[in-house]
């Protein structure tokens, strides 16, 4: 087929087919832009939903495992104190077996202000207990009465004190050394 067109308009109708081929082109990839958005716009909002989402268990999480740190830690030290326990001997002693012996022993006139309990050392089956008790008496006759009370009873095997705390006559300041078996 011949083209009876001038060179002119040509090389025109040339430019302009490839100016449409271009625009059309770029129309084309707008579209398939705009049209990719409107459909992933969902699919990253999911997404994000769900990271949201993981984020918030892996915290759940890692609070759980300080939680069961917070626990294991607990069990070793009930553990180690559980084992200190049942080191103690069956035959021992204990602070509730002495503190009935003094305190029906203690008259109104004494007053008990310390008392330090230690398990002592063993012989044979039993175990010694060591007290210290620290108060006050009313009067120096009602301390010598409360010791003589103590070193009459039958649990307990040694009664000391000081003689320093013979010294005042009223408000008598003590310290009183226990050793029961």
């Amino acid at each position: 087929m011949i083209n009876l067109l001038p060179e002119l308009y040509k090389l025109r109708f040339s430019r302009e087919y490839h100016w449409r081929v271009v625009i059309m082109t770029l129309i084309f990839i707008d579209v398939v832009i705009i049209i990719g958005t409107i459909l992933l716009g969902p699919v990253y909002f999911a997404a994000r939903v769900q990271a949201e989402t993981a984020a918030t268990q892996a915290q759940s999480i890692a609070k759980k495992d300080n939680l069961h740190a917070g626990l294991v830690a607990e069990t070793a030290t009930l553990s180690a104190t559980l084992k200190a326990l049942s080191s103690i001997p069956s035959t021992a002693l204990l602070f509730t077996d002495v503190m009935p012996l003094i305190s029906a022993d203690k008259t109104s006139a004494i007053s008990i202000t310390g008392i330090n309990y230690t398990l002592g050392s063993k012989s044979g089956t039993t175990q010694s207990v060591t007290l210290v008790l620290t108060g006050t008496a009313t009067t120096r006759n009602s301390l010598a009465a409360f010791i003589s009370i103590l070193k009459n009873e039958s649990r307990i095997s040694s009664v000391t004190i000081p003689i320093s705390d013979y010294a005042a006559d009223i408000n008598v300041p003590f310290t009183i050394t226990i050793i029961a078996s």
